[in-house]
């Protein structure tokens, strides 16, 4: 716990430096921990983005006529910028955060004439809760999308059945 500040007429000594900067140091390192495991969800979320853009490029590849072919972009297109929006909103939380940092770093420059307080840091906390929050959403979304993919797979089978039945009976007629 940060130690109380010292008035205009008192100095801190070496010491009371030395271990408030050690707390604040402390405090950084916890941080930073907490965005590495915010970075390995990023990472989740990357590869199970990257799995549903290869299911779209098998779907894709198993169309039967380009009308198919055309719905089917359609969907990815919006699926993209769906991932695109999101992208964009983890670009805007991870500058907000980075500037958060980059404030908090020039505070303990700072030391002697101000502290942090117990708002500051609970400001923080609520940042990276919310960053989390954000994040379990975006895993949400993809599960999501997995499932409507999961339901079109077995449709579209049978569009290429059936337009294959329509195309085989019309061969002879023309």
């Amino acid at each position: 716990m940060p130690k109380k500040s010292k008035t205009n007429n008192q100095s801190v000594t070496s010491k009371e430096f030395n271990e408030t900067k050690k707390e604040f140091i402390e405090r950084f390192d916890k941080i930073d921990k907490r965005f590495e495991q915010v970075d390995k969800r990023f990472e989740q979320v990357d590869k199970r983005f990257e799995q549903v853009d290869k299911r779209f490029d098998k779907i894709e590849s198993n169309m039967a006529t380009k009308d198919d072919i055309k719905r089917l972009d359609e969907k990815i297109d919006t699926v993209d910028e769906k991932i695109d929006t999101v992208d964009k909103k983890i670009d805007t939380t991870t500058m907000r955060l980075y500037k958060e940092i980059i404030k908090n770093s020039e505070d303990i420059k700072n030391l002697k004439e101000t502290v942090a307080t117990k708002d500051d840091i609970r400001q923080i906390m609520t940042a990276i809760d919310s960053f989390g929050s954000q994040t379990k959403d975006h895993e949400r979304t993809a599960e999501i999308n997995t499932h409507r993919i999961k339901e079109l797979e077995p449709k579209v089978e049978n569009h290429e059945k059936r337009i294959g039945k329509l195309e085989s009976h019309n061969l002879p007629s023309q």
